[in-house]
């Protein structure tokens, strides 16, 4: 789940950026009036990338979420008591 969440990580900001470009370009040809054509592509790559990172982040949030599940009921670390040599 760990690699899951580094590829996670790795692909939002690329994925954020290529929204970001796609609303901007949609936008620029919605303006010109003699790009009327190239709207449909423009919106449908925007729409695609808006899907992509809702998708994105739900599932990133389920493995966070799943992750603090699991890690929070295992010992806080694998050393056992950590204060066991002063018990002795």
């Amino acid at each position: 789940m760990q690699i899951l969440m580094g590829f996670m990580d790795f692909m939002f900001f690329p994925l954020a950026g290529l929204l970001i470009l796609s609303i901007i370009v949609e936008q620029v040809i919605r303006r010109v009036e003699k790009w009327d054509p190239y709207v449909f592509p423009a919106m449908a790559a925007r729409k695609f990338l808006w899907q992509q990172n809702i998708l994105l982040n739900v599932v990133w949030f389920l493995c966070f979420f799943g992750l603090t599940i699991f890690a929070g009921r295992a010992p806080s670390d694998g050393m056992g008591d950590p204060n066991l040599l002063w018990k002795l």
